[in-house]
């Protein structure tokens, strides 16, 4: 092979490879759409559509999660109320009624001597009254118009009996008692040492099982300490 022959095939040898890279890169160019301008807008009415479609069912899902929070925080707030009832009831702040023991406190001049006086009450029979009555299933309980809760003082002041720092009327006294077994409650009270003692006193007790009792709400104030008291509205759940 002479020299010319050498370099005819090497020019063509270079020719052949820039035809190919040519060809090559027409293959990579990207086709023309070719669909018509129908065919376009339809394509485009769907996708439309089913981003629609998805924003509905967004809408939806954050409809049900509104739905949601708002019945999970009504259910918080009537719970919240009940106990806050619950908590007014057991403090003695609301009136109650109830089936119940209505017990009367009366003097007995039979029994008394003239010496002895006019049968008088004080807070020691009193309070050991009202001990036995929370011990033999007292649930609530008023003695006259005052109710009895758990800070109650019963005291003597200058010869007569305080209750919650009102004086109490003199006999005859009328004791409201709510409990569940009201026949239980009586039962016991016969036997108990409340009513040995005012009968030493000369004041006698009777006690009546009665269908509907109602105590008195507390109407004293409550102390308490390191606790802030805000007044409590009922707003729209």
């Amino acid at each position: 092979m002479n020299k010319q022959t050498f370099i005819l095939a090497l020019a063509a040898f270079f020719i052949g490879v820039l035809i190919s890279l040519h060809l090559s890169i027409e293959e990579e160019t990207p086709e023309r759409d070719t669909r018509d301008l129908w065919e376009i807008r339809t394509a485009l009415l769907e996708e439309q559509e089913q981003q629609q479609t998805l924003q509905d069912e967004l809408n939806d899902l954050k409809n049900i999660q509104v739905d949601y929070e708002d019945n999970v925080y009504g259910t918080q707030i009537r719970t919240l109320r009940k106990q806050i009832n619950d908590l007014q009831d057991q403090a003695g702040l609301t009136e109650m009624t109830g089936q119940g023991v209505e017990l009367m406190l009366v003097a007995d001049y039979e029994q008394a001597n003239e010496s002895e006086g006019f049968p008088e009450l004080t807070s020691e029979l009193l309070n050991r009254l009202v001990n036995e009555l929370n011990v033999y299933g007292a649930n609530h309980l008023a003695v006259g118009d005052e109710r009895i809760v758990n800070h109650t003082a019963i005291r003597d002041v200058l010869g007569r009996v305080y209750i919650n720092q009102r004086p109490l009327r003199d006999l005859p006294v009328t004791v409201k008692v709510l409990t569940d077994d009201p026949e239980r409650l009586i039962n016991y009270m016969e036997v108990s040492q409340s009513l040995n003692d005012l009968a030493i006193h000369n004041i006698s007790l009777t006690m009546n099982d009665k269908q509907s009792v109602t105590v008195p709400s507390y109407t004293g104030d409550f102390v308490l300490e390191h606790v802030d008291v805000k007044d409590y509205e009922e707003g729209d759940e």
